[in-house]
């Protein structure tokens, strides 16, 4: 039997998702109604729920984590930001996040 394929960027979106507060959730889900329609929105009970979703419609992936790190800036949580997704010493600002 096969071992089984793992995903270091899910197991990094579950740890990520453990931290995030009832009301940071909530808030993330209201700025993602533009991408996920609001049916699917709803059903929605984790954080874990909500990225899995983003990675499926291509908002997120291992090599593209700036929607993430928006949400997660927006909501307060840049140390998350540089804990798990920037993997060089140098501190994520919101500022840097901002849309060309």
């Amino acid at each position: 039997m096969a071992a089984p394929i793992l995903d270091p960027f899910m197991d990094t979106l579950k740890l990520i998702s453990e931290q995030i507060t009832d009301a940071e959730f909530e808030h993330m889900k209201i700025q993602c109604s533009e991408v996920i329609p609001g049916g699917t929105l709803d059903r929605m009970k984790v954080p874990g729920n909500l990225f899995v979703q983003l990675k499926r419609k291509n908002h997120i992936s291992k090599d593209n984590t700036k929607f993430l790190e928006y949400l997660l800036c927006s909501n307060g949580r840049q140390e998350l930001v540089n804990r798990y997704l920037r993997k060089e010493s140098i501190p994520v600002q919101e500022s840097d996040l901002s849309n060309d």
